[in-house]
């Protein structure tokens, strides 16, 4: 994975509180982009660099926020891009 793409995921998850949903930080990612708040790189220059930012990325996204929130080796269990849902009883 692209360097520049931990750096702008790990620059994102520092924004929000740890346990955020995947939504959330979904939008955050949208939001920096959009703003250029990354290094001054909108969405054009953060694909180009290997961050996907669009409807076609987001599994792409959603694994390298996991992969960043839970590395190799680390015990956690992710699940930033998890397609399954449980009902409470």
């Amino acid at each position: 994975m692209p360097d520049l793409a931990v750096e702008f995921v790990s620059y994102v998850l520092s924004r929000l509180p740890a346990d955020a949903p995947w939504l959330k930080v979904w939008d955050e990612a949208q939001a920096v982009a959009r703003r250029r708040a990354f290094r001054g790189m909108g969405y054009f220059d953060l694909l180009q660099a290997g961050v996907p930012l669009s409807l076609n990325g987001v599994e792409r996204l959603s694994q390298i926020v996991d992969q960043h929130k839970h590395p190799p080796g680390s015990t956690g269990l992710g699940n930033a891009g998890s397609k399954t849902h449980r009902n409470s009883a």
